[in-house]
């Protein structure tokens, strides 16, 4: 399986997905292109709340749109299909070793990566 698995999975079980960098469109393809995208996602997960931010780089933004939206019922995610297929399993392969995903630390206190 290849890393677009693993985004389709994450849209899939999602309760939020916010659609980022909306303002980057051109102004006259920008309502058209952020329609499909929320077709594309009620598809793949019709119960989702899809958030467009209004403003560019999260300005304005109000967070509990995302966090303690107490959207996520724990009855309902453990009888979805993909969670009933991880637990017939005999052995569960994390996310980090199936698709390859490491981390990195930056620690570098006098040469940030943009400096503003």
């Amino acid at each position: 399986r290849g890393l677009g698995d693993l985004q389709i999975d994450q849209i899939e079980f999602a309760n939020v997905l916010i659609i980022n960098k909306v303002d980057l469109l051109p102004d006259s393809e920008r309502k058209e292109t952020v329609n499909k995208i929320k077709d594309l996602l009620s598809m793949l997960n019709p119960e989702a709340k899809v958030i467009v931010p209004e403003m560019p780089k999260f300005e304005g933004f109000d967070v509990s749109e995302v966090i303690n939206t107490r959207l996520f019922d724990m009855e309902k995610a453990s009888s979805s299909p993909g969670w009933m297929r991880e637990l017939a399993k005999t052995h569960h392969t994390p996310e980090t070793e199936e698709y390859g995903i490491t981390s990195l630390v930056f620690r570098e206190h006098t040469r940030p990566f943009h400096p503003t």
